[in-house]
């Protein structure tokens, strides 16, 4: 599952649907710098709906600044730190076997 979570809201939630359908998550979160996540600049010359960013913007700071979307951590120590500052520098080995580790394991 992809989206962004905010932790507070997405932990009682994921809680729930663990009580239903037992859940192994593994879980990358991904973050960079916050002037990177704030950066003024569309992803596309013209945003499709449903992406409002740029309208927002005052309002993600305030959560990024407050640590609003921080792992959400369901009680699991599989909570892998993504930095996605430089994506030069990412070491994408490293998450593809972190990852097979805990499909093994599950």
């Amino acid at each position: 599952m992809e989206a962004n979570f905010a932790a507070d809201d997405a932990h009682p939630a994921f809680l729930a649907l663990d009580g239903r359908c037992p859940l192994k998550p593994l879980e990358f979160h991904c973050t960079a710098a916050e002037d990177v996540l704030l950066r003024a600049t569309p992803r596309e010359p013209v945003p499709h709906p449903g992406h409002l960013d740029m309208q927002k913007k005052p309002e993600i700071a305030s959560a990024v600044s407050a640590g609003r979307y921080r792992p959400v951590r369901l009680g699991s120590e599989d909570v892998i730190v993504v930095d996605t500052t430089s994506f030069h520098d990412l070491d994408v080995d490293a998450l593809l076997k972190a990852a097979r580790a805990h499909l093994a394991a599950v």
